[in-house]
């Protein structure tokens, strides 16, 4: 027994249906004429800077990883990495900032938040990440590290 077709009315409809990724929003809006609203809390800056993440297995074995930031916000990060961790986990993320100024230390953050997305988005790796949720900022005491 074959499925009924779904009548697509609209854009709406049609952006609805797909199910995409936000690649084929893009598109399929461009192309439809439909305004995407932004629905994020806070401003998304691009910064690259390395970062190490942990989090803990249900068994409570820590493990660690290394990465890079590709964005960041008051309400989140997005770290394109190898190896993810899991959904929901949450993930500390140590990140260190450059200093802009010769001869000036690096500052780096701590962060904490959990994990709420992972891209797999290719096959080499390269824009493989994911997306925390973050829950706080800490600067580690002693401020900025040489």
């Amino acid at each position: 027994m074959n499925p009924k077709p779904t009548k697509l009315e609209g854009p709406r409809e049609v952006l609805l249906a797909l199910k995409p990724s936000s690649s084929t929003i893009a598109l399929a809006s461009e192309t439809l004429g439909v305004k995407l609203v932004n629905l994020r809390s806070a401003i998304r800056y691009s910064l690259t800077a390395p970062v190490t993440f942990t989090w803990k297995r249900p068994e409570g074995l820590s493990l660690q990883g290394k990465g890079v930031t590709r964005d960041l916000s008051v309400a989140g990060v997005f770290v394109l990495a190898r190896a993810c961790p899991p959904p929901d986990v949450t993930v500390s993320l140590e990140i260190a900032f450059p200093s802009f100024r010769v001869g000036q230390d690096i500052l780096k953050f701590v962060i904490e938040g959990q994990v709420v997305r992972i891209n797999h988005t290719s096959q080499d790796e390269q824009g493989n990440g994911f997306a925390v949720r973050t829950y706080g900022l800490a600067i580690p005491e002693g401020g900025p590290v040489s």
